[in-house]
């Protein structure tokens, strides 16, 4: 079917950035892109009126899976409206959803099993959460959701919990889906004071952990260390993007190996020469990544095999640290690569480290 997405769109000050429209069709599964357009080099950027914007592909009707939005990546605002899709020039109408009606039995359920909450604020009373001690008993790990990204109450919620399981169950670790390495910035200022913690959190690239929820609970665990009441760290999980990882690693070689620099320098030049080919494109093929993948595990593999020859003049955490780089900045290449390890396994791997 041919598809025609409009969306008429105004703009203020938007720099470094644009708004547009954006649509992509999975072909096979969320590594396989049949067609992708999100407006890049078209879209509007500075100060703006209101203008209408157009998408136009032809999609196949075999495909798995759509998803389409709007977006604004850069600095400034930017307004949105009467956005609307047609198919073979006939627009598609969005049929009235079927509401979900509980069963009595359901919603019996419901009375006996949930714990209720007086507020989602993170301070006061934390007599209404004494039942987690109950639910949550001696396990290591508590897995906090959230329904929607970027919901003050969810995250406040988030921070609530937190505080309530380092103060009350002696849990020290928090740990979120952000990058592992830029995540490092936030803990060295919950730990030790140093640092500039917003700096540190707009650090973390997604817009979900750049707000002043993250910030509050933030705060409250560099109160938290400061008081000696308890020691609690933050840290990250992901790996989707190398930048930083490159930086340490390049940093540590240049203490720890100074002859491999050059040849480091090299291997990191030509795998962001790929990328950048790779971004032109538009794909994200598993066999465009391999190039990419092959120079990352050159360099995770020399650092292994030197650790022992690290260890002589480093410090081990220092060591292992940068061995987590360089497997960091190899797991970003190889989550587009059909048969190496998913974002997911690789998230659990570091999880686990």
């Amino acid at each position: 079917k041919h598809l025609r997405y409009t969306g008429w769109i105004k703009t203020e000050g938007i720099a470094n950035g644009y708004a547009g429209l954006w649509w992509r069709v999975d072909s096979q599964g969320k590594n396989k892109i049949s067609g992708f357009d999100n407006m890049s080099g078209r879209g509007p950027s500075g100060t703006t009126p209101w203008k209408k914007y157009s998408i136009e592909m032809d999609i196949d009707t075999a495909i798995q899976n759509i998803n389409f939005g709007v977006l604004m990546p850069g600095n400034g605002k930017a307004w949105f409206d009467d956005l609307q899709i047609e198919l073979d020039g006939t627009v598609y109408e969005q049929i009235a959803p079927v509401p979900f009606v509980p069963t009595e039995a359901q919603q019996n359920w419901l009375k006996e099993n949930v714990i209720s909450f007086n507020t989602a604020e993170p301070t006061g009373d934390n007599s209404d959460l004494e039942k987690l001690k109950a639910v949550i008993g001696n396990a290591r790990i508590v897995s906090l959701g959230e329904g929607t990204h970027g919901t003050s109450e969810f995250f406040k919620m988030k921070h609530r919990i937190t505080k309530f399981l380092a103060e009350e169950m002696g849990f020290t670790v928090f740990a979120i889906e952000a990058n592992m390495p830029e995540a490092r910035k936030v803990n060295e200022y919950i730990l030790t004071g140093k640092g500039d913690p917003k700096k540190a959190l707009a650090g973390l690239y997604f817009w979900t952990w750049n707000t002043q929820e993250v910030l509050d609970m933030i705060e409250w665990m560099r109160q938290f260390n400061a008081s000696g009441k308890g020691r609690i760290e933050f840290r990250g999980f992901d790996m989707q993007t190398p930048t930083v990882a490159m930086d340490n690693v390049r940093g540590f070689i240049e203490k720890a190996e100074p002859s491999y620099s050059d040849s480091l320098n090299q291997i990191f030049s030509k795998m962001k020469e790929y990328n950048a080919e790779l971004m032109k494109t538009q794909s994200r093929s598993g066999i465009l990544y391999e190039p990419v993948y092959n120079l990352a595990n050159q360099v995770f593999v020399h650092l292994q095999n030197h650790r022992t020859d690290y260890l002589k003049i480093i410090p081990e955490v220092e060591v292992d640290f940068a061995i987590q780089d360089s497997r960091v900045i190899l797991q970003s290449a190889q989550m587009f690569i059909q048969g190496k390890a998913t974002r997911d396994q690789s998230m659990a791997e570091n999880v686990e480290w």
